[in-house]
Order: structure tokens, then sequence, then C-alpha cells
């Protein structure tokens, strides 16, 4: 269903084809950003672990093929792509673990979804590859910090970078660094 629009725009430019002032930049952001995709997914990522956890959640545990560490900021994300189920589309996905870490969190959404296509997956023991690229994004506030509390106010899909920020500090408060919860 997300390429349908490759249907439709050249039925759309057969029709009529002034159409292409309207759709000309569309069409070529989609372009930049499926060549973008596909140049920086190219880091090697090897599965390390891969579980469904309860509620249609899955667990996925990576590492770098080259034994280079994933260097990202608790809060960041990265788009994942698993070419089993569509070598198209890189989703994007909070690291849900501490810094040192690569762990991602992914609720299913769904039967026919592609997280629901991949907790299936992962239930039935199929297997399942990774392509990666990132991570992107950066919070607000990182550790340590100069504030002696912060005020964590998330809900839905905000729980996960807030969840990795407290498993970071709540690491580095085991090594004495100052953290807003000690």
């Amino acid at each position: 269903l997300h390429h349908v629009f490759l249907i439709l725009v050249p039925v759309t430019f057969y029709h009529s084809w002034e159409v292409w002032h309207y759709s000309y930049i569309g069409v070529a952001l989609w372009v930049y950003n499926k060549a973008l995709a596909a140049s920086r997914s190219s880091m090697e990522v090897e599965v390390l672990q891969i579980e469904a956890c309860a509620d249609d959640v899955t667990m996925l545990s990576l590492h770098r093929k080259d034994g280079r560490p994933i260097d990202h900021i608790a809060g960041q994300f990265s788009y994942l792509c698993v070419p089993e189920i569509d070598p198209w589309q890189h989703h994007p996905f909070t690291v849900s673990s501490e810094e040192g870490r690569w762990t991602h969190h992914i609720k299913g959404m769904g039967e026919g979804t592609w997280t629901g296509l991949l907790n299936e997956r992962v239930k039935a023991g199929e297997p399942v590859s990774i392509r990666y690229h990132g991570p992107y994004g950066a919070p607000a506030f990182q550790s340590p910090v100069v504030e002696d509390y912060l005020l964590l106010y998330v809900g839905g899909i905000g729980c996960t970078p807030a969840m990795s920020m407290l498993a970071t500090w709540h690491a580095a408060a085991a090594s004495g660094v100052k953290v807003p919860f000690t």
C-alpha cells in the first residue's frame, strides 16, 4: 500500500502532462529519500538476540559486524529495514537501551503491518536480517547534567527515549557520574 503512488503518478501524468508542476518536487524528494536510505544502510549489522516479548513487542539486540561500537546517545533513533518483509521500507525506531548497548523494542501494531509481520516472523522462528542507518536526533540534555532534578513528562512513543535516558543515567550513577536523580 505504501507504494501505490508508483502507479498513480504515471497514470496521472498520462492523464494530464500539466500535473508535473504539482508533483515533481514530491517525486524528486521520494527518489532522494530512497537513494539516501540505500546508500546509508550499507552498515553491516548482526542480530545478537531477537525475541518476541509480551504484548506483541519484538526485542532486537544488534551489533556491528566490524566490531566497532555503535555510537549513540540515549534518546536517538535509527532506521531499520528487514528485507524479508520489504526491502524498500526503512522504519524509524528509538534505541531503547542505555549508551553502549544497542537494543530496539518494537511494538507490533497489528496484523499485516510492517511491525506485525516482524513480530510474526520472530514468533515463527524465521530468519531476520537487518539493514540499518543512523543514529539520528539528539535529546535536549545528556549525561552528565547540571540540573539537580528533571521532570520527564512522557507518554506514548515518548516513553522509549525517556527509558533509554533513564537507563543511561542509572548506569552512569553507578559509576559516580552526577545524574538528576541521585
